[in-house]
């Protein structure tokens, strides 16, 4: 049975728990505890343990839990702004 994900867990919270299981497995890298952390967690792979962490959030928001800023200006670099759809 997969491990419970806390209610809000945020990257960085994911992160050091792949680096403690990191240090229980001798001989092995990060991206192979990051895998291991995943499957505890039911996922396949680290990526799709973060995408299902991102989709969670919601948009306009970080992976470490806060709002996504907008750069001034950002929105007359996107193709399909005009100024009537904001």
């Amino acid at each position: 049975m997969p491990r419970e994900l806390p209610e809000k867990p945020n990257l960085e919270y994911l992160k050091k728990q792949a680096k403690q299981l990191q240090r229980t497995m001798p001989k092995s890298k990060l991206a192979d505890a990051q895998h291991a952390l995943a499957n505890e967690y039911g996922y396949a792979t680290w990526a799709k343990l973060k995408s299902r962490r991102s989709a969670e959030l919601g948009p306009g928001t970080n992976l470490k839990g806060g709002r996504v800023r907008r750069r001034r200006g950002s929105r007359a670099r996107d193709p399909g702004w005009s100024p009537g759809t904001a």
